[in-house]
């Protein structure tokens, strides 16, 4: 290019060619000649960009308050708006292996909000008059403080409006799918061998559960995200700064957008420290987890057609081959399984970033938000595609289903209670030597009949089956009770008169001499077994007890399981009755408890 094409800008270091059509000045174009590493896919992540943007318009904003000329005011946040539109994406050009401070990309934004506001009010790019990169666009400002910010925002942004919106997406899909496949019995399999029966309906269940979690972890991340470090300016003493700067920027940030931001209480930590950003990648980490072992799961499920487990149908999205004609492949959980492969790697280089802040400073800030962006996207993107392309479309094939449960030799767990462990096993391997059914060699061990086999060898009576949950107060009344109705074939009456069993053999335990539970939460385990029921029970300090009835038969349900449904109930019954509203003694209305109850009868 000729020297028309160009203007001369100055820093502390002499002067530097700036592309006439250019708004950025003499330092990132300083960078630009000592940093060309990578390409424009290194550049640094456009959600920072845009975030800077938010933060030098509020930072203007409470400037006015502090003096800054409105009329500088009005045009810096004209500037700032073009930056957080995107209009003016092509004027930042920096990579994010620069200073690991990211000072020149604060610098490359201060330039080019500083050169656009010149140009609205009339003035001549690079004059840095009437408004200047540093004494205006950073007033009050350090890039020790303003990038920590601008990452904390630009996170915060993506994950409320990218990866949460795809996640719930994804939450309410496959509950969907759980409930549509609630009725279809299947055979379990645990260590990739047979194990015993579960609905598929349960086994999506857990998918469900794990993204419902994966949810819960980035929301509980979110008070240390929106904790902001503008103000601290160099290294957290806030010099430089007025009184009152620090907790009115993030306020102004809170306004612009829509995020609870506030100042952070130290900012000593918030620049010489990202473990905030370590524990959002660490929620990120957990729900590629979560999505690589369901993606595993589908894709594994849906093998076949023919030599496969074929227990999925699988939408067919395109060809699969170059050289098999008509193979279709599993694509979406594919790339949702190298999203998360991608996602394990951020996390260590996350990590090594964040725990190399010497002293006063992390040095590492542009590695660690280009990762947590990388993963926050990647995790969004490909959360909603995998739902979209695979998960909305997935069917259950019922006759291969059926197939593989009838074949399956540890349906001989249910004879344990009747035959014994050891007889069930001769059988089990008898059968699998031998190629020949359960039945056959059951019946053939002279152990039990046909009509026996067929009477306890039913595998909807061996899926984990919770009926009721009830609530009692210290004196017997019943507070809460709620029946899973779909799996009850008996009436309530029955149920209750075997709730008020259990409350007579809960009583015992507690007053059994030396019995000092009631002193403490106790988890009374099995309390009483009939021909078709059978009840666990969990006493609170205050003499509550809750109880958890199950079909008689009902042998998986694990004491850990059941232990952690009675503290989640536990903690909602506190929850229900510390409402001032509540008269204590009268029955419990409490959508927090139901919602427990319900989530728990969905699993189990």
């Amino acid at each position: 290019m000729s020297n028309e094409n160009f203007r001369i800008e100055r820093d502390t270091f002499g002067e530097l060619r700036v592309p006439l059509d250019r708004y950025y000045g003499a330092q990132t174009a300083r960078s630009m000649q000592f940093f060309k590493i990578g390409g424009p896919e290194e550049r640094m992540p456009l959600p920072v960009i845009r975030a800077f943007g938010y933060l030098k318009k509020a930072a203007a904003t409470v400037n006015q308050d502090f003096g800054l000329d409105p009329k500088l005011t009005t045009a810096i946040c004209q500037a700032a708006d073009d930056v957080i539109s995107g209009k003016l994406d092509e004027h930042f050009p920096l990579v994010v292996w620069q200073t690991g401070s990211g000072t020149q990309s604060n610098m490359n934004v201060n330039e080019v909000i500083s050169n656009r506001a010149i140009e609205i009010l009339g003035g001549v790019l690079g004059s840095k008059s009437p408004v200047h990169p540093n004494d205006h666009v950073n007033m009050s400002q350090s890039s020790n403080d303003t990038f920590p910010t601008a990452m904390h925002v630009a996170v915060a942004v993506e994950i409320n409006s990218r990866l949460l919106p795809s996640l719930r997406f994804l939450h309410e899909e496959l509950a969907k799918k759980s409930k549509e496949f609630e009725q279809i019995i299947k055979i379990g399999r645990t260590h990739t061998q047979d194990a015993v029966p579960l609905t598929l309906g349960q086994e999506f269940s857990a998918y469900v559960t794990q993204v419902a979690n994966g949810i819960s972890r980035m929301e509980a991340t979110f008070p240390r995200l929106y904790e902001l470090a503008a103000g601290g300016t160099a290294v957290g003493t806030g010099l430089n700064t007025r009184k009152g700067f620090a907790e009115k920027v993030a306020s102004k940030l809170a306004e612009l957008t829509g995020l609870p931001f506030k100042t952070a209480p130290n900012k000593f930590e918030a620049l010489a420290a990202h473990d905030a950003l370590v524990e959002v990648h660490g929620a990120l980490n957990v729900v590629a987890t979560s999505l690589m072992k369901i993606a595993n799961d589908v894709r594994f499920l849906g093998s076949g057609p023919r030599c496969g487990l074929g227990e999925l149908s699988l939408p067919e999205n395109e060809p699969g081959s170059s050289i098999m004609p008509g193979k279709v492949n599993p694509t979406q959980c594919e790339a949702l399984t190298m999203i998360a492969a991608q996602v394990f790697g951020n996390q260590v280089a996350v990590t090594v970033g964040a725990s190399n802040g010497h002293f006063e400073l992390n040095v590492f800030k542009p590695l660690i938000v280009r990762n947590v962006l990388q993963s926050v996207r990647l995790l969004a993107d490909g959360a909603e595609s995998f739902t979209k392309h695979c998960v909305m479309g997935i069917r259950a094939n019922e006759e291969s289903i059926k197939k593989l449960l009838n074949d399956s030799l540890m349906l001989v767990t249910a004879l344990n209670p009747h035959i014994g462990y050891d007889n069930a096993a001769k059988i089990a391997k008898t059968a699998h030597k031998n190629g020949t059914t359960l039945k056959e060699e059951a019946v053939k061990s002279g152990l039990l009949s046909a009509e026996q086999f067929d009477q306890w060898v039913r595998p909807e009576q061996m899926i984990k089956m919770a009926l009721c949950v009830a609530i009692y107060d210290k004196d017997d009344v019943l507070l809460f009770l709620q029946l899973k109705e779909d799996k009850m074939v008996a009436c309530p009456s029955e149920v209750q008169r075997f709730l008020h069993c259990s409350c007579d053999i809960a009583a015992d335990k507690v007053n059994f001499p030396g019995n000092k539970a009631i002193q403490q939460e106790h988890f009374l385990g099995s309390l009483l077994l009939s021909d078709r029921f059978r009840s666990f029970a969990y006493l609170t300090n205050t003499g509550t007890k809750f109880f958890l009835v199950t079909d008689a038969e009902e042998g998986t349900l694990k004491d850990h399981e059941i232990r952690l449904f009675f503290k989640n109930l536990h903690a909602k019954y506190c929850n229900a009755i510390s409402n001032p509203f509540y008269a204590f003694g009268s029955p419990l209305s409490s959508s927090k408890i139901d919602a427990v109850v319900k989530e728990f009868f969905a699993s189990f």
